[in-house]
């Protein structure tokens, strides 16, 4: 019967006994969904852009990537910032998917009420 218990997985998908401490590969992941992920990567392409068009201003040159491959189309220029807008505010309040509900900081969000059948080890 206690082999079944450790066999159980939580509501995240890690399994019972290693819930609450860190789950790398499941729930856990530093990297979070694909969502955060892809948020993530946008917001550090962003944030160079945006040193890149500081340096440039010091310099008195255009240094905005952005602007320098899409500036002949400003509707997609403009495209561009809104992504990279949009990716910052899923940063900010969380993107909401299950799996980046549960786990925080790349650990399992269940509550210690929840694991009361936990297995002790």
């Amino acid at each position: 019967m206690e082999n079944n218990m450790m066999d159980k997985k939580c509501s995240c998908g890690c399994s019972m006994s290693a819930c609450g401490a860190s789950c790398a590969g499941g729930c856990g992941s530093k990297l979070g969904c694909t969502g955060s992920m892809i948020a993530k990567i946008i917001l550090l392409i962003g944030g160079l852009n945006w040193g890149l068009v500081g340096i440039g201003g010091l310099l008195g040159k255009n240094y905005n990537l952005v602007n320098l491959a899409f500036g002949s189309m400003p509707k997609v220029e403009f495209a561009i910032y809104i992504i990279v807008g949009l990716a910052a505010i899923i940063k900010c309040i969380g993107c909401g998917c299950r799996k980046c509900r549960m786990c925080k900081d790349g650990v399992c969000g269940m509550s210690e009420a929840k694991n009361t059948d936990m297995p002790k080890m």
